[in-house]
C-alpha cells in the first residue's frame, strides 16, 4: 500500500542553475495537489553538492529519513538528480537502503502509481545517468574556463592580500640581507599583529604566507616569480653565496661561522692523542 502521508527533501548545491528551493517546493506542492497525498515536512538541504556526497552522508537527508520513518511515511524528492549525481546505481542504491528502514523514496516529476512498474525505474535511471552526464559535462566546462582566464593572466581562487608601505619596506630590508621568504612571512606577520589574533580563521585571513611574501617581492623586483627554482637550496644561503658574504641562520641570528661543525683532520688527530687514544693516519692500523 502507498503511503498517503510524505516528508519533503529538497536540495540545491552552489553549481545548479534553475533548481532553487523555490522551484522544488512549487514542484512538490503541484505533486501533492495531484496525487491526493499530504506533505507533512520539508527539510532543505542548501550547499550540499550530490557528486560528491552520496544521501546517507548528508545529515539534513538522513534527518529527512528518520523523520519519515518514525511517522511511518514516505519521503518525496522533486527528481532523480535532486536525490544524487552519481548515476542510476546509486540512486538505486539508496532506494533499497531506505526501503530496509521502511521508507520508499518517490519523485515528484512522475505519477505516484507508475513508479514501481518498468517503465517508471527507466525513466528514473535515464533521469539518474543524465544528471551524473551533467557533472561530468559541467566539471569540463568549468576547467576550460579557468584555463582561459588563467592563460589570458587572470589570477584564479581567492584575492589577494594586499600590503601596506611599512610592510614593502620591510620586506625589501629583510630581502636584501638574504632573509628567506619564510622568515620574512614571520616578520610581517608579527608586523600585523597575528599572534594577537584568538580566533584561528581571523588569524589565517589576517596572515600572509611565504608565497604572498614572494609574490609581492617580484612585483617590487626583488624575487623570482617561480617559486619552484630554488627549492633544492634554501633562500638565505643561496642570497649570501652570490653575495660572498657570511651565512646567517635566521631563525636563531646565529652566524654560520659559529655554528657547531664536524672537526677536521687535524683537530680529530690532535683530539686523540689528548685522550690517550692511538693515532690512526692515512687510513693505516695503530702501532701494535
Amino acid at each position: 500500500m502507498l503511503p498517503t502521508i510524505y516528508v519533503a527533501y529538497l536540495r540545491v548545491s552552489t553549481d545548479d542553475k534553475g533548481q532553487d528551493v523555490a522551484s522544488q517546493r512549487a514542484r512538490i506542492l503541484a505533486w501533492e495537489e495531484r496525487e491526493r497525498v499530504m506533505v507533512a515536512r520539508h527539510f532543505v538541504d542548501e550547499g550540499t553538492s550530490a557528486s560528491k556526497t552520496n544521501p546517507f552522508e548528508r545529515p539534513v537527508f538522513m534527518e529527512a529519513l528518520r523523520a519519515a520513518a518514525d511517522g511511518g511515511a514516505g519521503l518525496v524528492v522533486a527528481e532523480p538528480g535532486r536525490l544524487t549525481r552519481q548515476g542510476s546505481h546509486e540512486m538505486g542504491w539508496a532506494m533499497v537502503e531506505a526501503k530496509n528502514l521502511a521508507v520508499r523514496i518517490v519523485f515528484a516529476d512522475a505519477a505516484l502509481a507508475g513508479q514501481d512498474e518498468i517503465g517508471g525505474r527507466v525513466v528514473q535511471a535515464v533521469q539518474a545517468e543524465a544528471a551524473a552526464a551533467w557533472v561530468k559535462t559541467h566539471s569540463a566546462a568549468t576547467r576550460a574556463a579557468m584555463q582561459k582566464k588563467s592563460d589570458e593572466g587572470q589570477h584564479m581562487g581567492r584575492p589577494r592580500k594586499a600590503f601596506t608601505d611599512a610592510e614593502d619596506v620591510l620586506m625589501v630590508k629583510l630581502k636584501s640581507g638574504g632573509v628567506g621568504y619564510r622568515r620574512i612571512a614571520v616578520e610581517v606577520n608579527q608586523l600585523r599583529g597575528v599572534h594577537r589574533i584568538a580566533d584561528p580563521k581571523a588569524r589565517r585571513r589576517r596572515a600572509v604566507s611565504h608565497a604572498s611574501v614572494q609574490r609581492r617581492l617580484a612585483a617590487l623586483g626583488m624575487a623570482s616569480q617561480n617559486p619552484k627554482r630554488y627549492k633544492s637550496l634554501g633562500d638565505s644561503e643561496r642570497v649570501a653565496k652570490e653575495r660572498k658574504g657570511p651565512l646567517v641562520d635566521w631563525m636563531t641570528g646565529v652566524p654560520a661561522s659559529l655554528r657547531q661543525s664536524e672537526p677536521s683532520a687535524n683537530e680529530s688527530v690532535e683530539g686523540q692523542v689528548a685522550e690517550g687514544q692511538p693515532v690512526v693516519e692515512n687510513g693505516g692500523l695503530p702501532d701494535a
